[in-house]
């Protein structure tokens, strides 16, 4: 395995442009890992902060008749 600092030093001896690209391809390579970590994580939606936002609404206990009767009322004003 390449020191960091050999890495370093053969970057630098890049021009800008393949430098710009070194780091790039950097970026792309975390990006990609976080999205493999998230994936191969044991999240759930229920640790979604923004799961169940509406659980204390009323009217929205029964989401499917909540939107029927939200359609029924605006097809019913036309």
């Amino acid at each position: 395995m390449m020191s960091e600092s050999t890495a370093i030093d053969l970057i630098q001896t890049l021009s800008p442009d393949h430098q710009k690209q070194v780091i790039d391809f950097i970026t792309y390579l975390k990006a990609r890992e976080q999205v493999e970590s998230i994936t191969n994580s044991e999240i759930t939606w229920e640790a979604d902060p923004f799961f169940g936002i509406w659980s204390d609404r009323i009217d929205m206990q029964d989401s499917t008749e909540w939107v029927r009767q939200l359609r029924q009322d605006q097809w019913s004003r036309s």
